[in-house]
C-alpha cells in the first residue's frame, strides 16, 4: 500500500493551549501504513521539540505577517514553502489555524495540492474567513458551534466537517494521584477544584476565584488549582488574577500551576473541574476531566453543551453570578455519590465519543475523501 505524504502546518512552535495538544495527538497516531506526516512550525519551541521527540519530521518555515513591512518577506517565504512541498512530494496539506492557512492555502493552490483548513475558535475573521474557505479544499472544525462560523458554506458540498477532539484515554486511566503534589499544594482534606485554561480574560479565571472566595466564606475548605499560562496577547493576566485572589483573601488557597504537561496526574488530585470560559468553542479540558472520571461544572454556550450532558456528566451553569456557581458546587460538595455518578457517566461518554482513536479515524476518513475527490 502506498502512503500519502501529509504536511501539517502549525500556527506556533510552542504549546499555548489545547489546540497544540490535539494536533500532537493526531500526528502521533496517524496510521503510518497510510499516511506519512511532516510538520511545519513558524519557530522552534516546546511543541516542535515534542514532535521531534516522537520521531516526527518537523521543519521550521517563517510565516511573516501580511500586514506592515513584514509583507515584503511573504514572497520569499512562499518560495521556500513551494520548494518544501515539491522536495518532499507532499500530496495533502493540513493547516491548523488561520495563520497557518494564510500561508499553506496559497502554496497549495500554486502546487495543485489539496489543503484542509482546521478551525478551532469561534470568533470570525469576516472577509478573511470567506477568502480562506474559498481556497481550502475542505474546512474542518472541532464543534458544531464553530461550524456556525461558516454558515455561508452551508449550501455547498465543501461545507465544514465537524470532527470533535479526542484524548488518549489510557493516559487518564493509568494516572495516579501524586503524593508530592498533594503535599506541595496542601490539598489533603480539601475540596479541590481544578481549572485547565490559558490565562486570558475570556476564560474567566476571575470568576473561579470569586466562587472560591464564596465557598470558603461558607465554610467549604476548598482549594483552586489554576493550570495554564498567559499568551502574548494576555501579558499581565496572571498578576491581575493574583491581585484578585489577594483582595478576596484566598491567595493561600489558589495554586497558580502554570502550563503543565502532567494534566492526567493533576486531575487525579481534583474533586471537580471548574470550567468558567465564556463561549468555549469546544473545551478540551472538559473531555480530559471526563476521561479522568471527574464531574464538571461548566459555563453554557459555545461547544460546551456538545460535550457535557447537563445533570448527567456534570452541571452546565447558565449564569455569570458567582453566587449561582457557588451554590452549584456546594451541592455537589455535599453529595459525593452524585459526583462519582457524574464522573463515571463522563468517562463512559468520553469512551463513546471523545477518544483519540475516534478523532484520528475521523481525520483519516476526511483525508481519504479529499484525496479521492481530487484525483
Amino acid at each position: 500500500m502506498m502512503t500519502t505524504r501529509v504536511l501539517l502546518v502549525a500556527n506556533t512552535g510552542t504549546f499555548v493551549g489545547g489546540g497544540q495538544a490535539s494536533l500532537l495527538g493526531l500526528v502521533d497516531h496517524l496510521d503510518r501504513d497510510r499516511f506519512e506526516p511532516y510538520v511545519v512550525c513558524p519557530e522552534e519551541g516546546d511543541f516542535s521539540e515534542a514532535l521531534l521527540e516522537r520521531g516526527i519530521p518537523t521543519l521550521v518555515r517563517r510565516m511573516p505577517s501580511f500586514r506592515g513591512p513584514s509583507v515584503l518577506r511573504v514572497p520569499f517565504a512562499m518560495s521556500s514553502w513551494l520548494d518544501l512541498v515539491r522536495r518532499y512530494e507532499i500530496e495533502l496539506m493540513h493547516a491548523d489555524g488561520t495563520r497557518a492557512m494564510m500561508h499553506a492555502g496559497p502554496v497549495g493552490k500554486l502546487a495543485s495540492v489539496p489543503v484542509l483548513w482546521h478551525v478551532r475558535v469561534l470568533g470570525t475573521d469576516g472577509l478573511l474567513d470567506r477568502a480562506l474557505a474559498r481556497i481550502a479544499t475542505r474546512v474542518v472544525v472541532n464543534s458544531h458551534a464553530v461550524a456556525r462560523r461558516f454558515d455561508f458554506l452551508e449550501a455547498s458540498s465543501r461545507g465544514p466537517c465537524v470532527i470533535h477532539n479526542g484524548v488518549d484515554l489510557d493516559a487518564f486511566t493509568h494516572a495516579r494521584p501524586d503524593p508530592a503534589l498533594r503535599r506541595q499544594w496542601r490539598l489533603e482534606g480539601k475540596l479541590v477544584l481544578a481549572s485547565l485554561a490559558q490565562l486570558i480574560p475570556w476564560k474567566r479565571q476571575d470568576l473561579a476565584i470569586e466562587v472560591l472566595a464564596l465557598l470558603r466564606a461558607r465554610g467549604v475548605d476548598a482549594t483552586l488549582i489554576l493550570v495554564g499560562d498567559e499568551v502574548p496577547s494576555s501579558r499581565g493576566e496572571r498578576a491581575r488574577l493574583e491581585d484578585i485572589a489577594k483582595r478576596r483573601q484566598v491567595q493561600d488557597h489558589c495554586v497558580f500551576a502554570g502550563f503543565r504537561r502532567d494534566v492526567p496526574q493533576i486531575l487525579k488530585q481534583a474533586d471537580l473541574l471548574l470550567h468558567t470560559a465564556c463561549n468555549e468553542p469546544f473545551g478540551r479540558a472538559l473531555i480530559e476531566a471526563m476521561a479522568s472520571s471527574l464531574a464538571v461544572v461548566a459555563s453554557g454556550g459555545g461547544g460546551v453543551e456538545e460535550v457535557v450532558r447537563d445533570g448527567v456528566t456534570g452541571v452546565v451553569v447558565r449564569s455569570d453570578s458567582p453566587e449561582v456557581w457557588a451554590q452549584t458546587i456546594a451541592r455537589l460538595y455535599r453529595d459525593r455519590r452524585l459526583r462519582r455518578q457524574m464522573g463515571a457517566a463522563g468517562r463512559r461518554r468520553a469512551e463513546d465519543y471523545f477518544s483519540l482513536e475516534s478523532h484520528v479515524a475521523g481525520v483519516e476518513r476526511l483525508y481519504e475523501e479529499v484525496l479521492s475527490s481530487t484525483q
